[in-house]
């Protein structure tokens, strides 16, 4: 993994971990190889929840959304992700109001009116309080 993160030059990473044995060992082991290289830096490390914790989710998610890591590295079963993979799914049908569609090119949920989401859409091109820097005053 650290080869591929020094090939690509990438050093500002997102980890995503199961909570279990095998995800606690590889972010273990992942850091501890990290922070010994000097490869990179953790922007943050998150463990998924098992079962389909919207609240949990989008805590994940906003955070992902406001980190500036463009890397997100996961340790965690097929299961695990796809709960994530259908939070961000609906952040992104909603913030660009668009939908994706099926393998099979169907719409999904039924929306014939929406426009069609391409997964090019620019979250900077977005305007949300997570990416709003005109208000920054130090508060004590």
């Amino acid at each position: 993994m650290l080869q591929i993160l020094r090939r690509f030059g990438w050093t500002w990473i997102g980890l995503l971990i199961s909570d279990d044995d095998y995800g606690r060992h590889a972010a273990h082991s992942f850091q501890s190889d990290l922070a010994q290289s000097g490869g990179g830096c953790l922007a943050y490390l998150e463990v998924l929840p098992w079962e389909k914790n919207v609240a949990a989710l989008q805590r994940i998610v906003g955070i992902m959304k406001k980190s500036t890591s463009r890397v997100v590295i996961v340790f965690a079963p097929e299961s695990n992700m796809l709960n994530l993979m259908e939070e961000v799914k609906r952040f992104w049908e909603n913030e660009f109001q668009c939908k994706f569609t099926s393998p099979q090119g169907e719409l999904l949920d039924g929306a014939a009116s929406e426009s069609l989401c391409t997964g090019n859409e620019v979250l900077g091109n977005i305007e949300t309080e997570f990416l709003d820097l005109s208000n920054l005053r130090w508060k004590h």
